[in-house]
């Protein structure tokens, strides 16, 4: 009995231990399933406390996008026999941030410039600069000088000729130069979607002084020989380093050669000299008012008056007075002048006509800027032998009169103002011109008689029913960072007769109609009117009908939204045959800086090109099935619409939801993950020190296709070094070193624009694979990223990954 009752209790110890280990590997499969692959879902964690995370970090655990399937919950159980084992991996992929983040600042500041007595400031007298305050560092920014509204537009970046995306929400400072007007610097900040006008008052002020000339004995001096000129300087601005940060370096592949960064370079010189003025025979003289010469000086500057004189009859060869002229408004210029002074300084020149005695205009001048009188094409004159056109349209859209001249090419654009448009050009012209909206509104070419000078005045209209692009096929990202769309359609050609071995489906892409795959042309966009100037086109003759086989719309923000609009019906869309089917093409356009200073706040890219040049996706044409609807019907319907595929696409934003630049990050197969995790642990606790073996580039490669097919130990010692190849413990972890040289992917880097954006095209991504995105922007540790995102990419090969947050830059 004592044996069973052993027995027994051994069985209740045997069934009670093999409960717990059900228990523990239960346990052990949820948190598989609930962790994020080797890297705990904490920013600071990631980073072993060397950065402070987001609350709304992106690591935070996200819920599966592909559960794994289980029993409901009130199915009885061992109903249905228990599924069978797997080593299926199931993807916990995160969830993008697709709110306002994505989307870029879009804030405007006005600054308008007053002096310390209320008189507007003129604004050609400064030179401006606008730097954002990025964490610790700077980064230039853009602004305009807006010398028709005579104030500083604050707009950030933007394409040339369309307007500018506005500011990132932050803080920014404006560097203001003037050696009249005085030199200071303004801090201020913006929020997002803001819009405001700031007045600013500059250090000095401009003033009128009198210089009194007179002889010893008190008589006013009647002629100078010269006239009075002033230069004025103002105190320096303390120099300022604005640096950008030391980001993280990114390892290259062992057995790649490392490209060495190059350079961009300005070269220039000054002003042509075009020669000095030949004096006439005969010396000019200036006549004074009564011995007075009234000048503009700058109060609060260090100004300095001087004269050119004739040593011979005025007793200098030179006058000059310094003053800051806070105090005092007069001169007072005693010269030493001979006897018969008046009769021979009459010999010695001849006093100007016509000219005004001492400049005493100035004393009548205001000192604030005069609003401009508006050109009228109506009644301004007109040069003989000049013929202005003027063309009064009517449409449902904004329209633009294209001109063509003599028949054999584009021209340009007539002048625009609303609904008004004008042009002088010689009543000699051979002149065509249609209507055009660089959308899909084209009117036919028409001769217009310019031969009998003055102001022709001409009225031309268009109809149809309007209908509306948007960008709504794109992801949402992409849809933020495509400041400028390019949506191209054609119509397709009949097939030849006989067609060739190789028949070629696509449509033949006209040079000047690609965009140019670093720098594409830029459309020029008149922003008072809402309207698009056309991209040049190909030549065409006048006296052939236009080709009507492509149509081109460009698609750009207005109001918050990218969309636009075209009219349904004109002869070049109530024409084109599409029997023979379309094709689309997308192409997308980031924003750009117009200019770049020659030194600070621009990063050298990897690759040795400065990576704020404007992000360019031409997209591919694509063919589009029409069935049996005309062009008219797909444009009314809306079938037609912008789309783009092969895409990685992502923001980095910093804490006020800014678009980050300098941001860094690398793409790892999901499946592939673990072990870089494991890697990356190992590399930590050898200080990152661990490296390849110093084989050359041939023998490496060599090396590491054969260790890929069979992982010898004898061969992954060379490729790896004995050191690293002790380090590691499996042959999987020794090979992904091998391959890399490093714990992540080297192959797959990232890095954002001067806004945050990533924008890829055909990324080296599977569609319908998973990814992890890891992500750098303060941290300097390769071995600590500061995010991590899992994604999957979609069928299309779209991968769009939203806003990323991420800490800002701090200095170390």
């Amino acid at each position: 009995m004592a044996g069973i009752s052993r027995s027994k209790g051994m069985g209740q110890r045997r069934a009670i231990a093999f409960r717990v280990m059900l228990l523990a590997s239960a346990l052990a499969a949820a948190w598989f399933f609930s962790r994020t692959d080797g890297v705990r879902p904490n920013a600071a964690d990631l980073a072993d406390g060397g950065n402070t995370p987001l609350d709304s970090s992106p690591l935070a655990l996200p819920d599966p996008i592909h559960p794994a399937e289980g029993l409901p919950e009130d199915q009885p159980e061992h109903t249905q026999p228990a599924p069978e084992a797997t080593n299926v991996v199931v993807p916990m992929l995160d969830t993008p941030d697709y709110g306002p983040a994505i989307q870029r600042g879009g804030a405007y500041v006005d600054f308008e410039l007053y002096d310390p007595n209320g008189a507007r400031v003129p604004i050609q007298f400064y030179r401006a600069s606008l730097w954002r305050k990025i964490g610790d560092y700077w980064i230039a920014d853009e602004l305009r000088t807006d010398v028709e509204r005579n104030l500083i537009a604050c707009d950030g970046l933007g394409e040339q000729g369309l307007p500018s995306a506005g500011l990132e929400p932050g803080s920014y400072e404006l560097e203001l130069t003037s050696a009249q007007w005085g030199n200071f610097r303004h801090d201020f900040s913006v929020s997002r979607g803001e819009r405001r006008t700031d007045r600013l008052t500059t250090p000095n002020s401009r003033v009128a002084v009198c210089l009194r000339f007179s002889d010893s004995d008190g008589r006013p001096i009647s002629y100078l020989p010269s006239r009075p000129r002033v230069s004025s300087t103002s105190t320096a601005l303390d120099p300022i380093e604005r640096n950008s940060p030391e980001t993280v370096s990114l390892r290259d592949s062992p057995f790649r050669p490392i490209s060495l960064p190059g350079g961009i370079g300005w070269s220039g010189s000054g002003s042509p000299d075009r020669g000095r003025r030949l004096l006439p025979n005969v010396p000019p003289l200036y006549p004074t008012d009564d011995g007075a010469w009234w000048i503009w000086v700058f109060s609060g500057a260090s100004n300095t008056i001087s004269v050119n004189l004739n040593a011979e009859l005025w007793g200098l060869a030179e006058y000059t007075c310094e003053d800051t002229f806070t105090s005092r408004s007069e001169v007072e210029v005693v010269l030493s002048t001979p006897a018969e002074f008046e009769k021979r300084v009459l010999e010695w020149g001849k006093p100007l006509e016509g000219y005004t005695p001492g400049d005493r205009n100035i004393r009548e001048v205001q000192a604030e800027v005069h609003d401009k009188v508006e050109f009228d094409p109506y009644s301004a004159a007109v040069k003989p032998g000049v013929t202005r056109v003027v063309v009064e349209t009517v449409s449902s859209v904004p329209v633009l009169v294209q001109m063509s001249i003599n028949g054999t090419s584009f021209w340009r654009v007539m002048y625009a103002r609303g609904d008004l448009h004008w042009y002088d050009l010689s009543a000699r012209t051979q002149l065509w011109i249609r209507l055009v909206d660089d959308r899909l509104l084209v009117t036919p070419w028409e001769s217009v008689d310019v031969s009998a000078g003055g102001v022709l005045v001409l009225g031309r209209s268009t109809g149809g029913a309007l209908v509306t692009f948007t960008a709504d096929g794109l992801t949402p990202t992409l849809r933020a960072f495509a400041y400028s769309i390019d949506f191209d359609i054609a119509a397709m050609d009949p097939p030849e007769p006989e067609p060739s071995e190789d028949p070629v489906d696509e449509v033949e892409e006209d040079p000047s109609d690609v965009p140019n795959r670093d720098l594409a042309e830029n459309p020029n966009h008149d922003p008072s009117e809402g309207g698009v100037r056309p991209t040049p086109r190909p030549i065409e003759r006048r006296d052939e009908s236009p080709s009507s086989n492509r149509f081109k719309l460009v698609i750009h923000p207005k109001d918050g939204r990218q969309k636009t609009a075209t009219i349904a019906s004109s002869e070049a869309i109530d024409s084109a045959d599409i029997s023979h089917g379309l094709q689309l093409r997308t192409c997308l356009r980031g924003v750009s800086r117009f200019r770049r200073g020659s030194s600070g706040g621009a990063s050298m890219g990897p690759n040795g090109n400065y990576w704020f040049e404007p992000v360019v996706l031409p997209g591919r044409w694509e063919k589009f099935d029409t069935g049996d609807q005309s062009f008219p019907s797909l444009l009314s319907a809306g079938s037609l619409q912008p789309r783009f595929d092969n895409v990685f696409a992502g923001r980095a934003v910093g804490p006020a939801e800014e678009g980050l630049p300098w941001a860094k990050g690398v793409i790892i197969e999901y499946e592939k993950d673990e072990v870089a995790q494991q890697v990356r642990e190992i590399c930590r606790r050898h200080d990152n020190k661990l490296a390849v073996g110093p084989l050359d580039i041939n023998s490496y490669a060599a090396g590491l296709e054969a260790a890929e097919e069979t992982p010898e130990p004898e061969g992954l010692r060379a490729l790896l070094g004995q050191e690293s190849y002790d380090a590691f413990e499996t042959d999987e972890q020794r090979l992904w070193f091998a391959r890399q040289g490093a714990w992540y992917d080297t192959s797959r880097k990232v890095f954002s624009d001067e806004q945050g954006y990533f924008a890829i095209q055909d990324p080296p991504l599977e569609p319908g694979n998973c990814y992890v995105l890891y992500l750098w922007t303060d941290s300097r540790d390769d071995l600590k990223p500061d995010a991590r995102f899992a994604f999957q990419v979609d069928e299309h090969g779209v991968a769009d990954v939203g806003a990323i947050h991420l800490p800002t830059y701090s200095q170390r």
